[in-house]
């Protein structure tokens, strides 16, 4: 499907006028683009926390040269043609906002190629949304996303966030983004860079078990068992302790960081579960439902 604005009807019940507000917002709409892309490998890369540079590269279906000048306009999108489309929806964008709301406080370029394209191109894009600038590029399939002097313009956003107890939390929450949205995806290889230092990275697996072994461990992951409940309009898959474990508090942590609730293998927080999974006989590691 090809980019286009929303109708005016739709716009005004989806908009939420979205605001940036952080390095991990940022990187979350760019990670979940280049899961709507199809990709398979996906690579993070940050500098200085991310107020420097922020870069998410996919190798995924990539974006048409024909819809490249709309694609952060406001209201653009490809996930839907309107609000009926909700009901269907299999992708984590539809307002078509993100892209837009990035360049409002950074400098953005996409370099992007498509199956069909000989050549890739690089497009710098103002405050606006608008191309300003093109040339060629020697990139491969896909699309990378670099948004460079996040917040410049917002200096009193900048200082709070560059901080030291603030950046490293920051830090913190784009290193959690990345593995919940890694997680999910079995198949999906990622990569996590921060000045050049790798600091985590997921290869592609067979299983959800695998695949979130790489973020708990193997001591976490060996003490789960798979509970599978199969209903017409619900399907749920959960690892949790097995019913032997002794200690579920040691095994899970005693960290909500290790439970990971998706619905339509969307990343969702839901606190009365946290508090119950802390305190009661019962921790789910990673749970999701469809």
């Amino acid at each position: 499907m090809s980019i286009k604005q929303l109708p005016s009807s739709t716009i005004k019940l989806v908009t939420s006028t979205q605001t940036v507000t952080s390095v991990s917002s940022v990187v979350k709409e760019l990670m979940e683009n280049a899961l709507d892309a199809e990709a398979v490998n996906i690579d993070v890369k940050l500098e200085n926390n991310g107020l420097d540079r922020i870069e998410v590269k996919d190798d995924g279906n990539g974006i048409k040269r024909t819809d490249v000048p709309y694609v952060c306009l406001p209201s653009y999108t490809s996930k839907i043609c309107g609000f009926a489309d909700l009901e269907k929806l299999h992708s984590y964008g539809f307002r078509g906002e993100a892209l837009n709301a990035i360049c409002h406080v950074a400098d953005v370029t996409v370099t992007t190629r498509t199956s069909e394209d000989e050549l890739a191109m690089v497009y710098t894009i103002n405050n606006d949304g608008n191309i300003v600038t093109t040339k060629p590029s020697h990139f491969g399939k896909g699309t990378l996303v670099t948004v460079s002097g996040l917040f410049r313009n917002i200096p009193v956003r900048k200082s709070y966030l560059n901080s030291g107890r603030r950046a490293a939390e920051e830090l913190k929450r784009v290193d959690s983004i990345v593995k919940c949205l890694a997680v999910i995806q079995p198949s999906l290889r990622v990569t996590f860079c921060h000045n050049k230092c790798l600091l985590w990275q997921k290869s592609a697996c067979t299983s959800l078990r695998l695949s979130l072994m790489q973020v708990v461990g193997h001591f976490i992951s060996s003490k789960l068992e798979e509970l599978v409940l199969r209903e017409p309009e619900l399907s749920v898959d959960m690892l949790v302790p097995r019913r032997d474990t002794e200690n579920v508090v040691a095994v899970c942590l005693s960290n909500v960081d290790c439970m990971m609730l998706y619905i339509n293998r969307r990343p969702v927080r839901y606190k009365k579960l946290e508090k119950v999974s802390l305190y009661k006989p019962f921790n789910t590691s990673c749970l999701s439902s469809s």
